[in-house]
């Protein structure tokens, strides 16, 4: 019997070989980069990568993709050499240096002779060629691999001593992508950052010269703007590398991003420890838009940067900037500091209330008693600021739910504003907000009065092996990304647009007959470890078709239906 067996195993192995596609050796294909590459885009099989376009295609609805073989793939995306006498399941690199106005290529013959005769390659001296016909610039065949570029120094001079995968450091993230993108940051960083400082300054000039400005507003948000791109650029000066790599196949799209950082915000990523429990514990199940949540084995640090947009944020909202409201504003702060302490992450979820939405959410807590006191705290500091903001008037009260003292605060914004209306529609106005303590720390159910009753007593009374983490939303999560994720989000497109367009009609406006097939939802996964992110994406053919069939009915090409709701 277990000789019956082994044969069996090493006939199921062999037959595994025989099916699956052929593909470049990672490893190999970044051997094949040239020193001076300082970004590289790696197809470790053109034939694979088509399958998968066409397969994904046809999954999803998209004609132009259906159909694609690996001369037709590349030929979609302007590739400019020909393919004929190239074995394309030996791969494909395309590579560039900052500042070059045309990537060059590493190209792998099948058959030389065939590919110089497409090219009109004229040999010349070094062993180089020249191209010809409707292909410009020089060619050479190095260690069995063509290298092409329009500079003919560049290919003369190009040396492979395996200095690009050096620093593109570890890929095994990537190994089963199709399609790899790698690119050496500190090569673009002052590009990227001139871009990124040129798009602060376009924004700044764009909100001063609006008419009626006001000049509290345009300081409050340039404040906000300068937290964000200080981040921004402490993480671009950090970070010395990032890869992106893609599959696609029949019944999803999968994206796997990794970056990599060295000083400050390398520390800061190597602090990050995703906890080894559930992140969606805590809410109920049912239907919902969008899902996202994230816990640390330990409360994050007081004093970060999403703290200091949170109280940039509220001052923006002030009638005035008067030494009496900011101060307000910081008592309020520092109360949300503490409360932050003991809290460990925070799962939210927007979820279908009628014609309208609501948010429910946990912020994880090791003690709940005292983290609702902490919270209860903040709320009463803010509630002080009530007289001081713009547009709304904010009133605190509190009653009993499923026993529990829950604190209820309604905010009722002017009509009138931009702000109220759409508001209004997406919640209702006033808008409620209620916050107790749960099992598993604070809950909070913003929406309307009845919404958000509802949703505190649902998180209140829901048992541990119950609602969100049991539902399919749960098991998309298990299913289709890594495990311990750091963070996760979890968006259903048909349910958004559903949402959507029941709001707009809310609202008074024409809103055209559209009927949503079913569809799973896009997964997305933050990983943290030793100085580098990860982020994975998993986005099933179904989430597309679902769009692209409404979007064929909404043309005509089928009957119209009435909205679903």
């Amino acid at each position: 019997m277990n000789r019956l067996s082994a044969r069996l195993a090493m006939l199921l192995l062999a037959a595994a070989a025989l099916v699956s596609p052929a593909r470049a050796d990672l490893k190999k294909l970044l051997a094949a980069v040239p020193d001076d590459a300082e970004a590289a885009l790696l197809i470790l099989n053109v034939n694979d990568l088509a399958s998968g376009v066409s397969a994904f295609g046809k999954g999803a609805k998209i004609t132009d993709w259906a159909g694609f073989t690996g001369p037709s793939l590349l030929a979609a995306i302007d590739f400019p050499y020909p393919t004929d006498g190239l074995d394309l399941a030996a791969g494909l690199v395309i590579y560039a240096r900052e500042g070059d106005d045309e990537p060059a290529a590493i190209l792998f013959p099948s058959d030389m002779a065939a590919w110089k005769r497409t090219v009109v390659a004229e040999d010349a001296a070094d062993g180089l060629f020249k191209l010809g016909g409707d292909v410009a610039g020089w060619g050479a065949l190095r260690d069995g691999r063509i290298i092409v570029a329009e500079e003919k120094e560049r290919v003369s001079g190009a040396k492979f001593t395996g200095k690009f995968a050096e620093k593109a450091g570890s890929l095994a993230a990537l190994e089963r992508s199709q399609i790899i993108a790698v690119a050496d940051v500190a090569a673009w960083r002052e590009s990227v950052r001139g871009s990124f400082e040129l798009l602060g300054t376009l924004i700044e000039m764009s909100m001063a010269a609006e008419a009626g400005a006001d000049e509290d507003d345009i300081a409050a948000l340039k404040q906000i703007g300068k937290i964000v791109s200080e981040g921004a650029l402490q993480a671009l000066d950090d970070c010395d590398r990032v890869a992106i790599g893609v599959r696609f196949g029949g019944e999803a799209a999968r994206c796997a991003v990794v970056a990599g950082f060295q000083g400050s915000t390398a520390r800061e990523v190597g602090k990050l420890k995703a906890a080894d429990r559930d992140i969606l514990r805590g809410l109920p199940g049912g239907p919902a838009l969008m899902v996202a949540a994230f816990e640390t084995v330990e409360p994050m640090p007081s004093g970060s940067m999403w703290e200091r947009l949170l109280g940039e944020f509220i001052k923006s909202g002030l009638k005035t900037q008067s030494a009496e409201s900011v101060g307000k504003v910081e008592d309020a702060m520092k109360a949300w500091a503490k409360f932050s302490a003991q809290t460990t992450g925070t799962s939210v979820a927007v979820i279908p209330a009628g014609d309208r939405l609501a948010v429910i959410s946990q912020h994880f807590s090791p003690n709940p008693a005292e983290s609702a006191r902490q919270i209860e705290e903040y709320n009463r500091l803010s509630s002080r600021l009530s007289r001081d903001m713009s547009g709304a008037t904010i009133e605190e009260s509190s009653e009993e739910v499923a026993g529990r003292r829950t604190a209820i605060s309604t905010i009722t914004f002017e009509d009138g504003s931009e702000e109220a209306a759409m508001i209004s529609a997406v919640y209702g106005n006033p808008m409620f907000v209620a916050v107790a303590e749960t099992p598993v720390g604070v809950g909070v159910a913003m929406g309307s009065g009845a919404a958000a009753r509802r949703g505190i007593k649902d998180m209140i009374e829901l048992k541990a092996d119950a609602g969100l983490s049991t539902s399919t939303l749960g098991e998309t999560l298990r299913r289709n990304l890594p495990p311990r994720p750091l963070a996760a989000v979890l968006l259903d497109v048909t349910e958004f647009a559903r949402a959507t367009m029941r709001i707009v009609q809310v609202m008074g406006l024409p809103v055209p007959n559209v009927r949503f097939g079913p569809s799973g939802p896009i997964a997305i996964g933050l990983y943290a470890e030793q100085g580098v992110l990860s982020l994975e994406v998993h986005v099933p053919t179904s989430a597309v078709r679902s769009i692209s069939e409404a979007m064929e009915r909404l043309m005509g090409e089928e009957e119209d239906t009435p909205i679903e709701q």
